[in-house]
């Protein structure tokens, strides 16, 4: 797992309310009640002391741990995850994967001996009353909106607060991450599948607008020709049976056909392992497949049992939830965005 530090922008004082007051042109009581209560004052005036806050670099002051005060995981916290736009719970509970990073996250706060806490707000009308709440000492944040609504941004900035895996409405940086690296996917299935002496690749998807997958391919494609092997991308535009079975056909009907296959995920692994074997392709016999996420309720399906990459989504909600008590503690310190390594699992039997 590699943490690195954001650049922040060194100020000579510490800026106050009074100026982000002047800067927005409103009193220091707007201002402090935006802070606890974002929704008390109008749309149009928590614009203007957004944009203040932001010029001004202004953030609350926050109770520091006191020395030889117990480590940041000792502490019992509330903690709230807020799931942003589609990431609902019933979106999120529906995905087999989904339910590690919860897992983690609750091993986490339970070591912690801390509370938590759920919410969601899919970008339309008031925030949630439970973010103005001052019992919550930090936020795991999960999903994106088109617009940050003002209001929203100026809680999570004024809180501890930690973004977790890919997708984020934090073009600054201004928060925390704790995220896969999307970027190593790609380059591991190429090198599990050129590592088995296979020159002749394919990368088959039926979502090519999904970003994770767009990056996968990218970097699989590069890696194996770096590798010194041949890949082809058979991607078609929508999920399902009809257009996967199409990419699938001219992967392994080309002149050469290909004799590897990465999939960027295993709801596609697993119905193009069932697809191949209909057309005499045996796959993990003539035809090799690799596919991400190992998810087990899938995988378990098939044998012989593809190869998968596994996210180790446990180990982001566990990191994310330390590196939130860290916030806690250290309100101050440089934010910090920090990958946590897939890695492969091989084919079983």
């Amino acid at each position: 797992m590699a943490d690195s530090p954001l650049p922040r922008r060194r100020r000579k004082s510490r800026p106050t309310i009074a100026d982000v007051a002047h800067a927005a042109r409103v009193s220091q009581a707007s201002v402090s009640r935006f802070i606890n209560q974002p929704q008390s004052v109008s749309e149009a005036m928590a614009e203007r002391i957004t944009r203040a806050l932001s010029q001004t670099g202004f953030r609350a002051r926050r109770a520091r741990v006191p020395a030889g005060a117990p480590s940041p995981l000792g502490v019992p916290r509330l903690v709230a995850v807020l799931t942003l736009g589609a990431w609902s719970a019933r979106t999120m509970m529906g995905m087999p994967v989904f339910p590690w990073l919860f897992a983690g996250i609750q091993r986490a706060i339970d070591h912690g001996h801390g509370t938590l806490v759920y919410c969601h707000y899919d970008g339309n009308g008031p925030i949630p009353d439970l973010l103005a709440d001052r019992s919550i000492d930090g936020l795991l944040v999960l999903g994106r909106l088109p617009q940050m609504p003002a209001a929203l941004r100026t809680v999570l900035l004024d809180r501890p607060s930690v973004w977790m895996m890919r997708e984020h409405s934090d073009p600054g940086c201004s928060i925390d991450r704790v995220f896969y690296d999307n970027a190593l996917v790609g380059r591991f299935a190429a090198d599990y599948l050129l590592g088995l002496g296979l020159r002749r690749l394919a990368f088959v998807n039926d979502s090519p607008e999904h970003t994770a997958f767009v990056q996968r391919r990218d970097c699989f494609l590069t890696a194996v020709h770096e590798g010194g092997g041949s890949a082809q991308a058979f991607e078609v535009g929508n999920p399902g049976v009809h257009d996967l079975t199409q990419a699938l056909q001219a992967a392994i009907g080309a002149a050469a056909p290909c004799t590897g296959i990465f999939l960027p995920s295993d709801n596609q692994l697993h119905l193009a392992a069932q697809i191949l074997d209909r057309l005499g392709a045996a796959p993990e016999r003539s035809l090799r497949l690799i596919g991400c996420n190992n998810d087990a309720s899938l995988l378990a399906r098939l044998s012989p049992r593809p190869a998968t990459i596994d996210l180790h989504l446990d180990l982001i909600g566990e990191r994310a939830v330390h590196q939130l008590l860290t916030r806690i503690s250290d309100p101050d310190s440089p934010v910090m965005q920090l990958f946590v390594t897939p890695s492969v699992v091989p084919a079983g039997r």
